[in-house]
């Protein structure tokens, strides 16, 4: 078949959304033709990963990007982030239109910082339609607000409502509207949308899409607790340190591994709590190295407050590293798809006792020392077979070559 995917983030090993967008793209060329419309900055390498990969043939690479005043505009924080999303997918739905026009693709596929609040360019292209998996239904709980700090709170305060009220819009709702099939990273977002489509609404978080090293070799894990995010007021880090005070093994460091406007509070919690000699903020870290240091950790710890889906968990599980994470939005979602490997997701409550409840899993994780017994990557196969059966059912539905996809 001949598939049209847009995929705004879409690089090898560049992080956890570009590479979902790599994978997928991968995946769906290595039984089908596909058109990539990515962002015109990511093809230079994109390209030097293809000339040694033999689904080359299957992959036609369209770059589009808005001109100098948008990506000025782009860097002014948040806003102008979201607001360049927005016109960069108008754009790809207007090269969508006229792409079709000259090759008879089978289905469009929207992916890559999917969310049912935003738009999906393509869905105005006149074909059967995939979204996702996509986002954007997770709240932060209501006992653990105050861990967000003010300016996490009054953001919340702000982007709670404002997700609800720009889903409402007609160039968002197409989406759902013309959808022939939805995946969704978690319940929560599958609640939002059920109501605004009538297509089938599956759950399948994208984390699973990312592929870990290989070649590992034996596990040997340490006393480090990993966290790995941006350090933004919702992943949780403010969380993880509190949860330090609490952790009775010895020699038990967290490693804060990730750069972010949070850095400044976090450094004044550690100071408030006197954890300097238990926490260390290691910055940003080239993803590679990353994941070799993550896979000879002793336990990851991703306390996010509102987490669609959580790559890091399932980076960390592949690797046979235990994870602890909030029973909350997408991460104890993904520790389900990895079951042989230890995982805790720990109820929420306030943040004392959730806090002591993480404290608890993490010492509890840090006292068995468990060898790698071979990385799995059962979970990524899974994703793979589930997306490529997809396109293949909308795709075949829309010529009445199968049956169609059970509600």
């Amino acid at each position: 078949m001949k598939i049209l995917l847009s995929a705004y983030a879409c690089e090898p090993w560049r992080g956890s959304e570009p590479d979902v967008g790599f994978q997928t793209m991968l995946t769906l060329a290595a039984e089908h033709q596909v058109w990539v419309l990515t962002r015109s900055n990511n093809l230079a390498s994109l390209q030097s990963y293809l000339e040694t990969d033999d689904r080359s043939a299957n992959i036609t690479l369209v770059g589009i990007d808005l001109g100098p005043t948008a990506l000025r505009l782009k860097r002014w924080g948040t806003l102008g982030q979201l607001w360049y999303y927005d016109r960069w997918q108008k754009l790809a739905g207007s090269r969508g239109v006229e792409m079709s026009k000259q090759v008879d693709f089978d289905v469009a596929y929207h992916i890559t910082f999917a969310a049912y609040w935003m738009r999906a360019g393509i869905a105005v292209v006149d074909l059967p339609l995939i979204l996702g998996p996509i986002g954007g239904g997770v709240d932060p709980p209501l006992p653990l607000v105050t861990e967000l700090g003010w300016r996490g709170m009054l953001e919340d305060l702000i982007r709670v409502p404002g997700r609800r009220l720009v889903a409402l819009l007609p160039a968002v709702r197409l989406g759902p509207k013309r959808a022939s099939l939805i995946f969704v990273n978690n319940a929560q977002t599958r609640a939002r949308v059920e109501h605004l489509t009538e297509a089938p609404v599956e759950i399948l978080p994208n984390p699973t899409a990312v592929k870990v090293p290989g070649d590992l070799g034996p596990r040997n894990p340490n006393r480090q607790i990993f966290f790995v995010a941006r350090l933004v007021a919702w992943k949780g880090a403010a969380l993880a340190i509190r949860a330090m005070r609490y952790v009775r093994t010895p020699d038990a460091q967290l490693v804060l591994n990730g750069e972010g406007p949070d850095r400044s509070r976090l450094e004044r919690l550690i100071q408030r709590w006197g954890l300097t000699h238990k926490v260390i903020l290691a910055g940003q870290v080239e993803r590679q190295d990353l994941l070799r240091a993550l896979g000879s950790a002793g336990v990851l710890v991703h306390p996010a407050l509102h987490e669609e889906g959580g790559n890091a968990v399932a980076e960390a599980l592949a690797m046979e590293v235990p994870a602890v994470c909030l029973k909350w939005g997408g991460p104890s979602v993904t520790t389900t798809l990895f079951p042989s490997v230890p995982s805790v997701a720990v109820d929420v409550s306030t943040p004392e006792r959730t806090a002591r409840a993480i404290a608890h899993a993490l010492d509890s994780m840090l006292d068995v020392q468990r060898p790698r017994t071979g990385v799995t990557q059962k979970a990524t196969l899974d994703y793979q077979n589930t997306i490529l059966d997809a396109v293949t059912k909308v795709g075949g539905r829309a010529t009445g070559s199968v049956p169609p996809l059970s509600e």
